[in-house]
């Protein structure tokens, strides 16, 4: 809808003839690039908390692992 009202004051050639449009118009634009950027940085902190439960995950499966490995050897050691 923005898109469309900034296309249509373009093409009747509002923003030429009315200074304060135009401002007001760059202001809006303005905000617009402020909260795409504040989204862009919620998806990124998403992103980042998904990426480190991941790791923690795999770091317990490693050690899980391992002990198992541990206790197997020993396993075999006493058999």
């Amino acid at each position: 809808m923005i898109q469309s009202v900034i296309f249509a004051c373009r093409k009747a050639q509002i923003i030429d003839q009315n200074p304060a449009l135009n401002r007001w118009l760059w202001q809006l634009r303005d905000a617009i690039d402020e909260a795409d950027d504040v989204l862009d940085e919620f998806e990124y902190m998403k992103h980042e908390e998904q990426l480190t439960k991941n790791n923690e995950e795999t770091e317990k499966r490693t050690e899980f692992s391992n002990a198992s490995f541990q206790v197997i050897e020993i396993a075999h050691k006493i058999y």
